[in-house]
């Protein structure tokens, strides 16, 4: 099961000319945003796909209250109703209803983070995607498999489990395929001289006092 989507065009960099008329990217805080964006309208339609009757039986019920909700507000009650009835919290699709491990693109911190709150997961579920950052860095499309391969070297992948795989590419665009485990994973592969060392106590960057500044650039101010 497979999934594209491309969310437009520019969303979180645009190409453009320096001062001195050199061509570059221009990336933007709203990188991580438009991530969310395309993941989001590519889940919608893999979801039906990949998640059991009674979990989209729930979400679609929740939504169509919280529609009513808002549509009635007599149905409110008196006071602060709204608040102490969740009013404002959108209902959230729960993909471990239907999925065991997720293969997120380690395109940054920002954008794991991004995924991780979108979905609901814990730590632990982006914890290959975070120590795949850490020990191998953003390798572009095969970093999707030093996740995986985390996991297999971490024996956490079992016979008929299903792995969500998510990827993100320029457009901006999303992909995203469900694999379902055949068969004993046992090989550590890439990680096999330092899998035992993960993940370490702290992920504290040793380059973020000379380089953080990047953190702090606005709009899309930062030229590469």
């Amino acid at each position: 099961m497979v999934e594209r989507k491309e969310a437009g065009v520019n969303q979180g960099h645009i190409e453009r000319e320096d001062g001195e008329g050199r061509v570059g990217i221009s990336l933007s805080k709203a990188l991580p945003k438009a991530a969310v964006r395309a993941f989001a309208v590519n889940l919608r339609r893999l979801a039906p796909r990949v998640l059991p009757v009674a979990e989209l039986a729930r979400f679609t019920a929740r939504h169509l209250a919280r529609r009513l909700f808002f549509q009635f507000p007599q149905m409110q009650g008196s006071g602060s109703g709204k608040q102490q009835n969740g009013g404002d919290a959108a209902p959230k699709i729960n993909f471990k209803a239907g999925v065991d491990h997720f293969c997120l693109h380690p395109g940054g911190t920002a954008v794991i983070e991004a995924v991780k709150q979108s979905l609901g997961l814990e730590d632990e579920d982006v914890e290959p995607a975070r120590m795949t950052l850490h020990r191998w860095g953003n390798t572009s499309a095969s970093s999707l498999w030093y996740v995986l391969s985390y996991m297999e070297a971490k024996g956490r992948l079992k016979v008929g489990d299903r792995v969500l795989m998510v990827t993100f590419g320029s457009g901006f665009k999303c992909n995203s395929c469900v694999w379902e485990v055949t068969g004993d994973m046992a090989d550590r592969g890439a990680w096999a001289d330092c899998i035992d060392a993960y993940p370490p106590a702290t992920l504290a960057n040793p380059y973020m006092d000379k380089f953080g500044w990047v953190n702090d650039v606005d709009g899309d101010t930062l030229m590469l």
